[in-house]
């Protein structure tokens, strides 16, 4: 007989998880990003045979009584060790949704796991697109990995003088900050990717001691920076920034460089890049991917899960028709496609 548990706070930073992705303090750093949060909590199922858990972000839908529920900004979804009855888990799942009047959930997996196929017989599983990652442990010459493009634009940025430099649980934003906000600039990116001060305070504070700082420098000054999360088996390539000078200079390629190298050197067999708003067709996953043409593509789901038919109808029928789920997020961005486009 199998029985559920929600967690929170302490609680939840208590049970080991896959990767940061999946951490308390990760979810509650993102549920800054996010309107009319109500709560985070860790679902979890278990039974004879192994156990499911699952993070969630829950918000305030509007204007009503009722909330949605949702992965955090980036990957995650469920995942299970053993071999635990995903029929039984579904059933908690929207129970606990019923009795928390929490009409639908959005599911974001992750696909360095792989979590989102071994659940495609309890959700609406689909494919959104692909992400990128970098075999660390395959050569102990990491530049000849990448593409000659991307060798050529690396010696660019050495000849030229650009210097690495890693900052490990980096205690200030600031230098990062500047470099990422000018990149948005050029970008002209939503609001959303404009993070508040309570953001990058709890990327400095909560999630410090799973951060990396790689900056590109030249004549002392930092002309582009990456913001690594490090998880137990990952590292990944969450934000990335540049100025005009950066590139001219090539000065990401030193970034990526020197965090791909510490990671390297520090016990970590897979980086991960993230990808690109555009599915196949984009720019910068292919940019992503030639740090490492030689390792497949990853494939990145989504699921949509309707706790509530009736009331989910309703609340949808108010809301202008669109494709966007839920409905009534649809003025948001797409973060779901876009997760990671604008980092690079």
């Amino acid at each position: 007989m199998g029985h559920g548990n929600i967690y929170r706070g302490e609680q939840w930073q208590a049970i080991s998880t896959p990767d940061v992705y999946f951490t308390q303090q990760y979810y509650q750093m993102s549920a800054l990003l996010e309107s009319d949060v109500a709560e985070t909590v860790l679902l979890e199922w278990n039974d004879d045979a192994g156990s499911i858990r699952m993070p969630l972000i829950v918000r305030n839908i509007p204007g009503t009584d009722f909330f949605d529920a949702t992965s955090a900004y980036g990957y995650g979804g469920p995942w299970s060790e053993g071999s635990p009855n995903l029929i039984e888990f579904r059933q908690f799942f929207d129970e606990w949704a019923h009795a928390n009047q929490v009409v639908s959930s959005f599911l974001r997996f992750h696909p360095l796991l792989d979590n989102a196929l071994a659940f495609s017989d309890i959700f609406r599983v689909k494919k959104m697109g692909q992400t990128a990652a970098w075999d660390l442990s395959r050569s102990q010459d990491l530049v000849s990995t990448m593409a000659s493009n991307h060798r050529r634009n690396w010696r660019k940025a050495e000849r030229a003088g650009v210097e690495p430099r890693i900052t490990l649980h980096p205690a200030e934003t600031a230098s990062f900050e500047y470099v990422y906000e000018v990149a948005m600039d050029r970008l002209s990116a939503d609001s959303f990717y404009h993070f508040s001060t309570d953001y990058w305070a709890a990327m400095r504070t909560d999630m410090r001691h799973m951060t990396l700082q790689a900056d590109a420098v030249y004549e002392g000054r930092v002309i582009a920076s990456v913001w690594c999360l490090l998880g137990r088996d990952y590292l990944h390539f969450h934000l990335n920034g540049t100025t005009d000078e950066a590139r001219e200079l090539r000065g990401a390629f030193v970034a990526h460089m020197a965090a791909a190298q510490w990671g390297r050197d520090n016990g970590y067999a897979t980086a991960h890049l993230g990808g690109g708003y555009g599915g196949a067709t984009s720019a910068l996953l292919d940019w992503k991917h030639r740090y490492d043409p030689e390792t497949p593509l990853r494939d990145f789901y989504i699921a949509t899960v309707v706790h509530d038919t009736e009331i989910f109808e309703q609340l949808a029928s108010r809301a202008a028709e669109t494709s966007f789920f839920p409905p009534w997020r649809a003025q948001t961005v797409d973060r779901a496609e876009r997760a990671s486009d604008l980092s690079a």
